[in-house]
């Protein structure tokens, strides 16, 4: 199946836009050097208080 200008342009717009999301949300240099037990405790400790946290982040219905 041969792939049309069209297609490689859309292509080629997909991965601008997703390189420019990447640059957008790169993780912090802390979130970088976080250990696998540290990041499993921060979600422990942000599901243990979800309410909270939702309420915070989330407008209220």
């Amino acid at each position: 199946m041969a792939v049309t200008r069209e297609e490689k342009e859309a292509r080629r717009l997909w991965e601008e836009h997703c390189k420019r999301v990447q640059s957008l949300t790169e993780l912090s240099p802390e979130a970088e050097r976080e250990t696998r037990a540290q990041r499993d405790a921060r979600i422990r400790r942000l599901l243990a208080n979800l309410r909270t946290n939702s309420s915070q982040s989330l407008p209220p219905i």
